[in-house]
């Protein structure tokens, strides 16, 4: 009886300490690191005005990076985080290059032939600014997204979900 009652708090603990580990997160400046046993993540709100980082409620938004199933190749979405306000419109700008996104419901997703010069624009310093239509509005100025912290967000991802182990990676990048 008494291995059995062990048998059965030991599995308990395994549970219960393997659902813990199922999401963790933690901030690095401006951006949220989320990790789990599938997907690694980094969020940034875009910020309305770019030169004071002022968000203004009504017209907050979420510009998130993820990585999926140990692949080193992101995909980066947008969303709105204020209820009754839906994406409709977005495209990303890099001093000379741009790159459409898909918009699937209320979320902006990027094309994957264009998710690697992303990356890599951002990695690089460059500043994403972000086109973006709510409810079919146009939103000015135009807004951005902060690189204060996405290098060690990056860095961090990478270390976490073990991009080294993996063939596809964006190698010398962390």
């Amino acid at each position: 009886m008494r291995i059995w009652l062990k048998k059965i708090i030991c599995l308990i603990f395994i549970f219960f300490f393997t659902n813990l580990r199922a999401e963790e997160s933690y901030v690095l400046d401006d951006w949220l690191i989320n990790f789990d046993d599938n997907v690694c993540w980094a969020t940034a709100l875009i910020t309305e005005d770019p030169f004071n980082d002022e968000y203004e409620l009504s017209k907050d938004f979420q510009f998130t990076v993820s990585f999926h199933n140990g692949d080193t190749v992101p995909q980066f979405t947008i969303i709105s985080v204020t209820q009754g306000k839906n994406v409709t419109s977005a495209t990303v700008k890099f001093e000379d290059d741009k790159f459409e996104y898909t918009v699937i419901d209320d979320t902006a997703f990027s094309l994957p032939e264009d998710d690697r010069d992303i990356i890599f624009n951002m990695l690089e310093g460059k500043v994403p600014y972000v086109l973006l239509s709510i409810n079919n509005e146009d939103i000015y100025p135009t807004p951005s997204v902060s690189l204060s912290g996405f290098k060690e967000a990056y860095n961090q991802i990478s270390k976490i979900c073990s991009f080294h182990k993996f063939p596809k990676s964006l190698s010398g990048v962390s």
